[in-house]
């Protein structure tokens, strides 16, 4: 996959999960503090988003520099799909739900952003974009903090390769 494109997957990714934050951030009101978490996590992902954007401004200035990502998941990346699917629905998941889905959604960007075959692309460009990634373990963490403070079982899941790769 040309680097533009991939970083343009990591992107739309990025913007989809903002948009699904604020919708649960609105969607949830009443709960002050999920509200909180879900507005931050949205901010921050619209952070992500425009530093992938620099990215991309930077790298189509010299595209013919960088070779192609081999890249494992599909196009559009599946959490993209996911995400997409979710917004697009009627349905309107329970808090529950919600964090659910986001720390699948988390660790879907995650094995994305941690991309081993970037590193034959741009070592520089590799580290930028992994350093973005460690971010969706600490919000993996804050979303399992707060189904800890709602009771809401999770299960105990083992850390995917690729985000063990980025650590």
């Amino acid at each position: 996959m040309d680097i533009y494109e991939y970083l343009k997957a990591l992107k739309d990714v990025e913007m989809k999960m903002c948009e699904t934050y604020l919708w649960f951030s609105k969607a949830f009101a009443s709960d002050k503090d999920a509200a909180a978490l879900f507005r931050r996590l949205g901010r921050e992902e619209e952070l992500i988003y425009d530093l992938i954007e620099l990215e991309r401004k930077m790298i189509s200035r010299s595209k013919r520099r960088f070779k192609d990502v081999a890249f494992d998941g599909k196009n559009p990346p599946r959490v993209l799909t996911r995400i997409e699917e979710l917004l697009n629905s009627d349905a309107q998941p329970s808090l529950k739900e919600a964090i659910k889905l986001s720390i699948d959604f988390e660790k879907g960007a995650a094995a994305i952003h941690c991309n081993k075959s970037l590193e034959q692309v741009s070592l520089q460009l590799s580290r930028v974009v992994k350093n973005l990634g460690k971010k969706y373990a600490a919000h993996r963490k804050a979303l399992m903090e707060l189904a800890v403070q709602r009771g809401i079982p999770l299960k105990p899941e083992p850390k995917p390769e690729a985000e063990a790769a980025a650590s």
